[in-house]
């Protein structure tokens, strides 16, 4: 209605195109950004969806295009890098996605999906450690109660989708906890912290605070990150 009242109203092209694009019809989005761009070539917002839009599509080089065009028109935009940083990520571009994440959390300190997607590449790197401290970010971060972190938590449920080889992220994210969970004595802090950010990722919000409660009792060496997996665990619905 919007634009049939004004054909030359860019946000309603935009508003559009996210609608098109939410439904999966990424040809009718990208359509509506190409629109948007005609009428305002300085959107950097239309540029980033239009990027979303090709990447997924599988046309991984236009969306980097239009994520560096995003990125010159406003340098400060987290969500462009995390998302350039996601092609590159599927691109198996390993350090330039990595680049973009680092760049993504310095700009956002709070994205959980940035943490939780450099945490999958530094797992397809083979640094373990590095890994399972992003996706600890990652989940502590995630389980506030925004609209963002919404949008994490529907993340994780992608994740959750088998490959053809019968295997998904989700699984391999499980799979490294484990690994930190049973290195770890059962007498041990560690033990129980990794077991609670283990239970967060699973959803179940009761094992996980008993986890963190018995780190805390063992005195687990970051007494700040238990204590704010807690709140959000009180806070959470």
């Amino acid at each position: 209605q919007a634009i049939k009242l004004d054909p030359k109203y860019a946000i309603a092209y935009r508003r559009r195109g996210d609608a098109y694009d939410e439904k999966g019809d990424y040809d009718r989005a990208i359509e509506d950004y190409n629109q948007v761009i005609k009428l305002d070539s300085e959107d950097a917002l239309a540029y980033n969806n239009r990027g979303l839009a090709y990447h997924c599509k599988g046309d991984y080089d236009r969306a980097i295009e239009d994520y560096n065009q995003a990125i010159k028109l406003d340098s400060e935009d987290a969500m462009a890098y995390r998302n350039r940083g996601n092609t590159y990520y599927e691109k198996g571009d390993y350090d330039r996605a990595i680049k973009d994440y680092n760049q993504a959390i310095k700009l956002d300190s709070e994205d959980a999906m940035a943490y939780l997607n450099r945490g999958l590449v530094y797992d397809n790197k083979n640094n373990a450690d590095r890994a399972i401290e992003d996706y600890d970010n990652a989940v502590r971060l995630g389980s506030y109660e925004t609209e963002l972190n919404r949008k994490f938590a529907s993340w994780v449920m992608h994740m959750q989708r088998v490959d053809k080889r019968g295997r998904s992220e989700f699984d391999e994210v499980i799979e490294h906890l484990n690994e930190v969970i049973n290195k770890n004595s059962s007498e041990t802090a560690d033990h129980y912290y990794y077991t609670g950010v283990r239970q967060l990722f699973m959803n179940d919000g009761l094992s996980a605070r008993r986890g963190f409660e018995i780190a805390l009792m063992l005195g687990y060496h970051d007494r700040e990150k238990v204590e704010q997996h807690l709140e959000n665990l009180k806070n959470r619905k």
